[in-house]
């Protein structure tokens, strides 16, 4: 699972820019755009299969998952900040997109692993 949503795109992404550089500089332009576009498709494609069953099953289960999902992305965000600026010494705008670069990955790697984890078992499946 992971390096389906890891490995694989970064693997391809490398490949393209070493053997067709003007491709990738081209694809390069609207890459970005493309990423949050997918992203908010796969994570919404799967809150909107599981919002009956998250909302109908009380408010319990509905916290759990906004706080799960709001401390993922916080320590996503803040670590991809914080260690590209203060270990690394890196500018305030590279920072910031390795920022947003972690936190958009960690959306994708969490469904795909959640997916993967609970796999087999319906009751788990359904919560993913």
């Amino acid at each position: 699972a992971t390096a389906q949503v890891v490995l694989l795109p970064v693997a391809f992404g490398m490949l393209v820019r070493e053997k067709l550089p003007n491709v990738a500089d081209f694809l390069g332009r609207y890459a970005s755009f493309a990423g949050v576009v997918l992203v908010s498709l796969l994570c919404g494609g799967v809150v909107a299969q599981n919002a009956s069953m998250t909302i109908g099953s009380g408010s319990n289960l509905l916290k759990k998952v906004i706080l799960s999902v709001l401390g993922l992305h916080t320590v996503g965000f803040g670590v991809g900040y914080f260690a590209s600026k203060k270990l690394f010494g890196l500018s305030e705008r590279v920072s910031r997109t390795i920022s947003i670069e972690t936190g958009m990955q960690n959306s994708a790697l969490a469904v795909v692993l959640a997916r993967s984890v609970v796999g087999s078992d319906p009751t788990l499946a359904s919560l993913a």
